[in-house]
Parts: C-alpha cells; structure tokens; sequence
C-alpha cells in the first residue's frame, strides 16, 4: 500500500482531507495531535 504525505500551511485545509479520506475507509494519521511517535519510539 502507497503512503502519502500531506503538508502545507496553517488552514489549507490538511484536516478537512484526512476526514474526508478516513470517511472513505482509507487509513489517516493526523501528526497534528500528541502522543504519537516514530517507530523507533524516537
């Protein structure tokens, strides 16, 4: 499976497109939110 990156500036709407790809069964992870870390636990 294709991981995607998607940045860009405050208000471009990053968000709105995470909920609207999660809506459609793909799998999101917002980096906006604590708590997540890499997998090297870094």
């Amino acid at each position: 499976m294709a991981r995607i990156l998607i940045t860009g500036m405050s208000g471009a709407g990053k968000s709105s497109l995470l909920e609207e790809l999660g809506r459609r069964g793909h799998d999101t992870l917002d980096t906006d939110y604590d708590g997540w870390t890499l997998a090297a636990g870094t």
